[in-house]
């Protein structure tokens, strides 16, 4: 009776194995509100954005003025708001790392975007919307002309609106973002794209005139280029409905703090006029 007992478990274990064997498992369906956000942008998430205006400065950890200079774009960034949109570059041999800093803040990226803004002659100096501006020999100016021509960037007509959407996956580290240009009027010419990620309140080594501050807060620290350093071509043929959309992928380094990271699109016009006309930042983790 025990044998028989067996068996008949047996038998019925083989019986829900086959049947579930049998059975049809579904694929998995992706919500229609997780698709590609570049199959319709919404123009109605930027509706009210404003003209904004691209400073990227150009500092070192080991450069004693360039805190000034920080403090700067602080104060300008503290009245203008969101309109203001910071990249701190880290390039010369000012921006060698001590032994004791924690980070490198050096990148091949940023070496390459000091070669097409111009190297800087000194320190603190920026860049602002990559335009030389009447008067100027150079796009670098130094701190005492940021304020004035800032203010007169922002005063000029808006030519477009920028969307930055972005997923993170915490235990990858991936990153995808979709990058959304909604023109005001028909482009007339070709533009680029840029996606930069920037790394904000990161704690290590600075020389100010009082000496090696160990727990400077150093800001808008830029980090990495997801799309070429100079960005990817729009061409004018492939704009429909003056709208254009792209999406971007990287990883995040180990080093990077998720929480403090954002996301800087820069449109820019294409050939010897390299200006931005427009710029905007998200933040990755709200």
């Amino acid at each position: 009776m025990i044998k028989i007992a067996h068996f008949q478990y047996f038998i019925s274990l083989f019986v829900i194995f086959f049947a579930l064997a049998c059975t049809e498992i579904p694929p998995l369906v992706t919500p229609a509100g997780s698709l590609d956000p570049c199959e319709n942008p919404e123009v109605s998430r930027v509706a009210g954005q404003q003209k904004q205006v691209l400073i990227e400065e150009f500092t070192g950890i080991q450069c004693v003025n360039c805190p000034a200079g920080t403090q700067a774009i602080e104060d300008l960034a503290g009245v203008y708001g969101e309109r203001l949109v910071v990249v701190s570059i880290h390039t010369g041999f000012f921006a060698d790392p001590y032994p004791e800093s924690s980070y490198d803040f050096r990148t091949t990226d940023g070496d390459q975007l000091a070669q097409l803004l111009g190297s800087p002659l000194g320190y603190p100096t920026a860049v602002i919307n990559r335009k030389k501006f009447f008067g100027e020999s150079r796009l670098q100016l130094g701190r005492n002309k940021w304020a004035g021509h800032i203010a007169t960037e922002l005063a000029s007509p808006r030519a477009a609106r920028l969307d930055i959407l972005s997923t993170f996956d915490p235990v990858t580290r991936e990153t995808s973002a979709s990058v959304a240009v909604f023109f005001d009027e028909n482009p007339q010419t070709p533009f680029k794209l840029s996606l930069f990620v920037t790394e904000d309140e990161i704690v290590d080594l600075q020389k100010t005139p009082d000496g090696i501050d160990p727990v400077y807060q150093h800001r808008h620290v830029f980090r990495d280029a997801v799309s070429p350093y100079n960005g990817i071509d729009i061409p004018i043929a492939t704009l429909e409905n003056k709208t254009f959309c792209t999406q971007f992928k990287t990883t995040l380094s180990p080093d990077w703090n998720p929480g403090k990271i954002y996301l800087v699109a820069v449109l820019s016009r294409v050939g010897t006029d390299i200006e931005v006309v427009q710029a905007a930042e998200e933040k990755l983790i709200p």
